[in-house]
């Protein structure tokens, strides 16, 4: 077991709780560590800056700014768990007049990629169970209310009930198929064209479900207004049942659809193609139940390395900057038949969800093999050929929300660490062949922890708490040194 280092010397004062992989002497396992190390590696001695002395994670190392979708994803699978302050003054960056921000923190409000905002507030959730800071979770809750109005008032249609916007991260017009990625004076991004912004995705939709559940969350954590947590929740619900009614019930495959149509001879009609991140935010987020999960899992399109962002091509022949040309079947349009590590980790997260253990599984080991592959993190990858570089997309290397992912991966979908109200839980899938796997250095609730897999599978068989027998979780406030051992096996 190779430790990890830290490099920039104004992290060696920050609240760090990173901790160590140990991964055993297989191949799988030695593959595992290369990936965890590199991960840290990438998202701490390259993305997490300092600036006016204070410390923020950035999108990657050839983006220097905070932005908001990439500072929430970053947050929520990652950085609460490992570096709350570093995380706190990120999500804390993204604010803007009260509210979320629509795309670089620092500046004025702007409504540029308004439809990744609410994911903030689910990072912001995510962050309270983690750290149990009260102050800010008073913060989170007067900017949930704020931006959950304003999301409101600005993109949901009630003509369908759902909130227009592209999909999570799609901020390219070549996401989308023809008509709308008509290319008109070299413009790529998908907010520069108005009937493209009207499409109402199933990504956008199962993060706005997951919003107003956690801001509901929010407010009961602060005993406040429980009126308006009791709407929330009622809109979630109401949401989660127009999404299986509009996206999944009529689907001919079982795959739900990818948008309805906003505008157009096809408004109101869905658009069948399989969108990676809307599929595992909807079985993540307990909007699929198990009868649609199950559709979903028998019926999904898996390129060598692993869930595309988007399937089948949508054959608008986009290169990328604006430019247009042949592009093999979508292999090398970037927000198409393409790998982007984080939807691959929301994929692997539902996986884990539903007990998924031989897909996560290969999920997991596909990118730890590209990650190996080409010496590093890469923003995207050729979903056959594994090659960062794309024909008209220039490589991109040390993308942060790649890093991300494959904490999250071991983290909560392998050892299974879920945070509630009440402490930790845990809901672990160690796959067949993997042997035992240590996860050591782990400090949560005044607690650190060793954690020990060993068996197979996502069924568990026991679990010891220091040798003696325990429920698969901890509560928050345990304290001492505590090393937790989990069996398991296959469901069968």
């Amino acid at each position: 077991m190779r430790a990890f280092q830290i490099r920039p010397y104004y992290l060696k004062k920050e609240n760090l709780r990173i901790p160590s992989l140990d991964g055993g002497d297989s191949e799988i396992g030695k593959l595992l560590e290369n990936a965890y190390n590199e991960a840290l590696h990438v998202m701490f001695n390259v993305n997490c800056v300092n600036r006016n002395g204070k410390s923020f994670f950035v999108a990657g190392g050839e983006y220097s700014d905070v932005w908001t979708r990439d500072g929430s994803y970053n947050s929520y699978a990652a950085g609460s768990f490992l570096a709350p302050d570093v995380t706190e003054n990120t999500l804390r960056a993204l604010l803007a007049d009260g509210m979320v921000n629509g795309s670089i923190a620092g500046g004025s409000f702007d409504d540029l990629q308004f439809w990744d905002k609410q994911l903030w507030i689910i990072a912001a959730y995510r962050h309270w169970l983690v750290t149990r800071n009260r102050e800010f979770l008073k913060l989170a809750a007067g900017v949930s209310i704020k931006t959950l109005a304003y999301q409101e008032e600005h993109y949901f249609i009630p003509e369908f009930s759902l909130f227009r916007g592209p999909g999570f991260f799609l901020d390219s017009i070549g996401a989308l198929p023809m008509p709308y990625a008509e290319i008109v004076d070299g413009k790529s991004c998908v907010a520069d064209y108005p009937d493209a912004v009207k499409v109402m995705t199933l990504s956008t939709n199962s993060i706005c479900v997951k919003a107003y559940r956690d801001a509901a969350a929010i407010l009961d954590a602060l005993g406040e207004k429980p009126s308006l947590a009791a709407d929330y929740r009622n809109k979630a619900d109401s949401l989660a049942e127009t999404i299986r009614t509009r996206f999944f019930r009529n689907s001919p495959n079982g795959i739900p659809a990818y948008f309805i149509h906003g505008c157009g001879p096809q408004k109101g009609l869905p658009a069948y193609f399989q969108e990676g991140s809307g599929l595992g935010f909807s079985l993540l987020f307990g909007i699929a139940d198990e009868s649609l999960a199950r559709n979903v899992f028998d019926q999904v399109h898996l390129e060598p390395n692993g869930l595309p962002v988007i399937w089948p091509n949508l054959k608008n022949d986009y290169l990328g900057s604006g430019k247009t040309g042949s592009t093999d079947s979508g292999y090398h349009t970037p927000q198409n038949i393409t790998i982007w590590p984080q939807v691959n980790g929301i994929w692997m997260l539902a996986c884990a969800a539903f007990g998924k253990t031989d897909l996560l599984a290969s999920e997991l080991e596909n990118y730890c093999r590209l990650i190996q592959e080409n010496n590093g993190i890469w923003e995207i990858y050729h979903a056959r050929t594994g090659n960062p570089k794309l024909w008209g997309h220039p490589a991109k290397k040390h993308q942060n929300w790649g890093a991300a992912t494959l904490l999250s991966a071991i983290h909560h979908a392998v050892f299974g660490v879920t945070f509630t109200e009440r402490g930790i839980k845990f809901h672990p899938n160690l796959p067949s062949g993997w042997g035992e796997l240590r996860l050591s250095g782990v400090h949560a609730h005044g607690t650190d922890l060793e954690l020990r897999l060993k068996g197979k599978g996502s069924r568990i068989v026991r679990c010891l708490l220091d040798g003696e027998s325990h429920e698969p979780e901890i509560p928050a406030g345990l304290g001492g040194s505590r090393v937790v051992t989990i069996e398991l096996e296959d469901k069968g």
